[in-house]
């Protein structure tokens, strides 16, 4: 993108005080007092990095520069880290104007301001598809990081979303869906998986491209098979509905064909399961005995949490789908 939109779209960042190259000249990269923010022995830490950008997923570019954050800072928070630092990726079409790409902008900045995280520039190219998302910097407890395939016999695994962004999506695209489980949608998909609730978790992962059933491939390993309860999933509104007619998206289909993992089904339709989602919430593997105190703190915590399947020791499937 060209040096004189970029400023104009830039001019109003604000000033940070652990940023301490200089914020106003276009410097090649930022430096950060990293002791002063962390206010600790930073041998005592790890560094956590991921990066993730996604395509539009509404009309409203502000919005979807907040969803673009949270999804992308959501990977941290998959680790049990604290976000420290990002900086924005950008692919902007210049068919469309400077204020739809400060609004992107501005969403990103809001949502990473949300994280209390350092915003340190970016780097944006022009494109024909417009895309937005951060590469994301953060910092946990050395040892302390949570893993995806560290569950336990006698587990149970937790959602904190609701599950269903996809289908909302392409049913808004259409012009299907109403505006009331239009803002329900985007507003789950704006909120930050930065909550960790105060009980053991054993693992942890969050549910983003490739589907329910591909994210919890994941969490398995060579002691467990995942049990899942298709009647405890919990959907976001109009998702049933549309599903019904077909209103799926294809690389649901895609990500069902491709999973190598052994899976068992006995339910008539289980296509939903496969469905991505986008900025979709954690999942948490906690001990049985804790579910109830783990379902308490995220509820309190806004979070539209529930349980759905249980850790069991390893079988001929790697996952039953009852």
């Amino acid at each position: 993108m060209n040096q004189a939109d970029l400023n104009k779209v830039l001019s109003k960042q604000e000033f940070n005080p652990f940023i301490k190259s200089s914020q106003n000249s276009n410097e090649d990269a930022y430096v950060i007092d990293l002791s002063a923010f962390m206010q600790d022995d930073l041998n005592n830490y790890n560094l956590v990095l991921s990066c993730d950008f996604i395509s539009p997923v509404c009309d409203d570019a502000y919005m979807y520069g907040k969803i673009a954050a949270a999804n992308a800072l959501s990977d941290i928070y998959a680790m049990g880290a604290r976000v420290f630092s990002c900086m924005n990726l950008i692919s902007f079409n210049e068919e469309f104007s400077n204020d739809v790409l400060a609004q992107i902008i501005q969403g990103l900045n809001d949502k990473s301001k949300e994280a209390n995280a350092i915003l340190s520039g970016g780097h944006s190219v022009k494109g024909s598809d417009i895309l937005a998302g951060l590469s994301v910097n953060g910092i946990c407890k050395k040892d302390k990081h949570l893993s995806n395939n560290s569950a336990k016999y006698n587990d149970v695994l937790i959602a904190t979303k609701k599950l269903g962004t996809s289908t909302n999506i392409l049913a808004n695209k259409a012009d299907l869906l109403n505006a009331q489980d239009l803002n329900y949608t985007l507003n789950q998909m704006q909120q930050l998986n930065s909550f960790l609730p105060s009980v053991e978790i054993n693992a942890c992962t969050d549910i983003t491209g490739f589907g329910l059933i591909g994210h919890l491939s994941e969490m398995l390993n060579d002691d467990i098979s995942i049990e899942l309860d298709s009647s405890s999933l919990e959907f976001l509104p109009s998702v049933m509905e549309f599903a019904k007619i077909g209103l799926i998206s294809a690389n649901a289909y895609c990500n069902k064909e491709q999973i190598s993992v052994k899976i068992k089904s006995f339910i008539d339709d289980d296509i939903l399961l496969y469905a991505p989602e986008t900025s979709g919430g954690l999942i948490f593997s906690v001990n049985e005995k804790d579910v109830n105190k783990c379902l308490d703190e995220l509820n309190k915590a806004n979070f539209n949490a529930f349980a759905f399947a249980k850790i069991n020791k390893k079988q001929d499937f790697d996952i039953f789908i009852y």
